[in-house]
């Protein structure tokens, strides 16, 4: 009988406990050098570690009051919740105390700090690269002929006159943005182009005019 509970008790241990065991200490020991070395971008290790505590006293009450009655918490699950618990609260605390530095590894470790930077960097890099592909998809440009470009608008005299003749304000600022002359090529008496945007009562015309006066 004892041997056949023993054989049933180490199955048991085998099959659950023992990875569950497994489990924790090794995502404690592999989450708490991360956390504290992705302090930058995820500065919330003192929240994660305060879960981790309380997992470990709820484990700890319903080892002491024996509940659920039917099951028995193995002491093994508590003391390892425990030394989890301890990890996290002992890796907390030493993160929080370098947070400007960026963590306990990037401040007592140059190579680490190195290699955070670079991270910081490139995701900066990336982040700028997004933004300007974002941009460019919304047909938006720091160069006005660029942005005019996306948009399918044609940079030249006759963009322009047909964007007021059309009333299409953000073609008209864009050219007026980009340096375009508002005298024509071919008008030898240099009429402004303020003048044919009154005679022809352009679409939003009290607009285009606003926007003739902004940029002079």
């Amino acid at each position: 009988m004892s041997k056949s509970l023993y054989v049933s008790f180490g199955k048991k241990v085998t099959d659950h406990l023992g990875p569950i065991n497994a489990t924790m200490f090794i995502g404690a020991g592999a989450l708490v050098p991360v956390m504290d070395f992705v302090r930058p971008h995820f500065p919330y290790m003192s929240q994660v570690a305060a879960v981790v505590v309380l997992f470990f006293v709820v484990l700890l009450v319903l080892k002491f009051v024996n509940t659920p009655a039917n099951r028995v918490i193995p002491v093994s699950m508590v003391l390892c919740a425990g030394v989890c618990a301890g990890a996290f609260s002992v890796g907390a605390v030493a993160s929080s105390r370098h947070a400007a530095q960026g963590g306990y590894l990037a401040a007592t470790s140059e190579d680490a700090k190195a290699l955070q930077s670079n991270l910081l960097r490139l995701e900066r890099q990336t982040g700028d690269i997004q933004t300007t592909l974002n941009r460019i998809e919304a047909g938006k440009s720091d160069d006005p002929r660029v942005e005019l470009r996306n948009i399918g608008v044609e940079w030249s005299e006759e963009g322009l006159r047909k964007s007021s003749r059309i009333g299409d304000l953000r073609a008209l600022e864009l050219f007026l943005r980009g340096g375009m002359s508002i005298y024509s090529s071919h008008d030898t008496s240099r009429t402004s182009f303020a003048v044919s945007v009154i005679a022809n009562r352009s679409p939003r015309m009290k607009e285009q005019l606003q926007l003739l006066a902004k940029y002079g």
